[in-house]
């Protein structure tokens, strides 16, 4: 005997609405995430470093330098958000230390390896960082740990 049974999954749901609802929908799922404004605000972070990243930001000349600024203002937006939110979730507090340590290193490669997340990236670096940075990537193993 074979019983069938119904599960209402997010792509069953989605699959059975028109496409421009169904693209409504998808902020509402996101919104129910405890920390959804500070995983948005790294999403939009993480989107405009991506944008400083692209070869014409390294040239010079005004136009370059005013495209600059609003990218880094979109930064700036995107990270006083995730600095004044009350995190509630590990990924939440993770993504905060992931901003503090994008604050303390210099280099592109590591500043590559934050917008990923890349914890392994860091942590075969890890002996050339100050104290500091030290303790927030001991932090970030610990969340890591607990399932960020």
């Amino acid at each position: 005997m074979t019983i069938n049974t119904l599960t209402a999954t997010r792509r069953a749901i989605l699959g059975a609405i028109p496409a421009t609802a169904a693209i409504a929908a998808v902020p509402a799922f996101a919104s129910t995430h405890p920390d959804a404004a500070i995983l948005a605000a790294w999403e939009r972070r993480s989107a405009a470093f991506a944008r400083l990243s692209v070869p014409a930001f390294d040239e010079q000349g005004e136009a370059c330098r005013q495209a600059s600024e609003a990218v880094w203002s979109e930064i700036d937006t995107a990270e006083k958000i995730i600095r004044e939110a009350i995190a509630r979730t590990v990924e939440g507090v993770e993504i905060q230390l992931w901003v503090a340590m994008g604050h303390s290193v210099c280099d592109r490669q590591s500043g590559l390896a934050i917008t990923r997340r890349d914890l392994d990236y860091l942590i075969q670096h890890e002996r050339d960082m100050d104290w500091y940075e030290q303790f927030i990537l001991a932090a970030l193993r610990s969340l890591k740990t607990m399932g960020a």
